[in-house]
């Protein structure tokens, strides 16, 4: 839905802005947020497929500073704008990062997609499902930036350390 979406506003609208960002950290974002507890709780922790699929999470201060540029100025044409961080992480890279910042050992228990597919539909019909199945697409393929969007660069922005921000999210929960 987002891809045709933003295929019909990019051929059929004469200025537009499209900003597509990497999978977002910051204070209560949906990512840490759900998996800072589960890492506190439970000695086992799902991942899904090998955990081998990369993507470039980004600091949500360093997508507000673009975004108010882009705001600020003038932009004419079709521009789209892709805001991922310096990092880039396979899943199982960040699992254990994440591990390592809490001190904790924990053990990454193989999920295969369409086993996690069918649990998700499920889940999703009663409500209780801590992961939507558009969020396990994510988990699928890799998620990070190309070479063809403008990126932080345009505006001159230098992304934070994500990994420094991470470590000081996980001592503050």
């Amino acid at each position: 839905a987002i891809y045709q979406s933003e295929k019909y506003i990019y051929n059929n609208l004469t200025n537009t802005i499209i900003v597509r960002p990497g999978i977002v950290i910051g204070g209560g974002d949906q990512f840490l947020s759900q998996l800072i507890p589960l890492f506190k709780i439970s000695f086992f922790i799902p991942l899904f497929g090998k955990g081998l699929s990369k993507f470039q999470p980004v600091y949500v201060d360093d997508i507000s500073l673009a975004i108010n540029k882009i705001v600020s100025n003038t932009l004419l044409g079709r521009h789209v704008f892709e805001f991922v961080g310096n990092d880039i992480f396979t899943y199982k890279e960040l699992y254990n990062f994440l591990a390592a910042c809490m001190g904790k050992t924990r053990v990454f228990v193989s999920i295969p997609y369409t086993l996690a597919k069918f649990g998700i539909k499920i889940l999703e019909k009663i409500a209780l499902s801590p992961l939507n199945s558009e969020q396990l697409r994510l988990f699928e393929k890799d998620n990070i930036g190309s070479k063809d969007a403008k990126n932080f660069d345009y505006f001159d922005i230098k992304p934070q350390n994500l990994k420094e921000i991470i470590k000081n999210i996980v001592q503050k929960t």
